[in-house]
This record gives structure tokens, sequence and C-alpha cells, in this order.
């Protein structure tokens, strides 16, 4: 993580990379959601598949990075004690670390780290298929 922050924590290359993917990538789920039907189930109960875990898994992961994004990048950027306006590339993995070991925050930290980091990979690995299939449209 340390590392990557040097490339993508930069004037420059973060609201393009970060931000504007983010912003993307929300817009056009919620464009493909409105405009295509979803499928309607007739008798039996449907079995689940990789792309409604990955679904549900947007769901999820939609919040819980909007915390993710309040308590890493806004709330530091802020003026107020105890950050006093330090902004987020001067904070070190140690804030994080802190909400871990502090009993008041500890368990809150956990169970939203353990949602960001399953929901991330379930919605991941159920969009693999997508992007294979993107792929092989841009290739042709």
């Amino acid at each position: 993580m340390l590392l990557g922050r040097v490339y993508y924590q930069n004037a420059l290359v973060e609201p393009v990379l970060v931000w504007g993917a983010l912003g993307a990538h929300l817009v056009a789920s919620a464009v493909r959601a409105a405009l295509l039907p979803a499928r309607r189930t007739t008798g039996k109960a449907r079995r689940w598949d990789w792309a409604q875990w990955q679904r549900v898994a947007g769901y999820v992961l939609a919040p819980v990075l909007l915390i993710h994004i309040w308590t890493n990048r806004v709330a530091p950027s802020r003026d107020i004690p105890p950050i006093s306006a330090l902004s987020p590339s001067e904070l070190e993995l140690s804030y994080v670390g802190y909400a871990f070991r502090t009993p008041r925050f500890a368990a809150r930290t956990t169970v939203l780290y353990a949602l960001l980091i399953a929901a991330t990979a379930v919605h991941w690995i159920g969009g693999l298929p997508k992007m294979s299939e993107l792929a092989c449209w841009l290739v042709r």
C-alpha cells in the first residue's frame, strides 16, 4: 500500500485514476441496472451464480467504500483536532493501526475492513468474466 501511494496520490493522477474511474464505474453500473430488465424466475428458485454474488457485493461495497473514503481521505484533511489538517498523504498506516488497537474503534474497524476486503474480492472475481468479454470485444 505504501509503495502504491506514490503513484496514485498526487494532484494530477488521483482525480482521474481513482475518483474518475470510480465515478465512471458507479454511473455505468447505475445506467446498466436502469436499462437492463431484471431476470424473472418462474416456479423454481433461481440458483445463485457469480453475477448475482457480484451484484450483491457491489451493493455492499458502495456504502462501505464511502465510509472508508470518509475515514481515510476526507476526515483527516479537515482542520479539527486531533489530526490538525494533515493531508491523507502525510498519514501513514499507523492511523489505521490506531483504529484497530483502540477499544473504542477496534470492533467497528475490524468489521468494516473485513466487509471491504470480502466485498471487493467477490465483486472483482464476479466481474472477471465481464472484463474478459469486454477484452475480447475490444480486440476484434
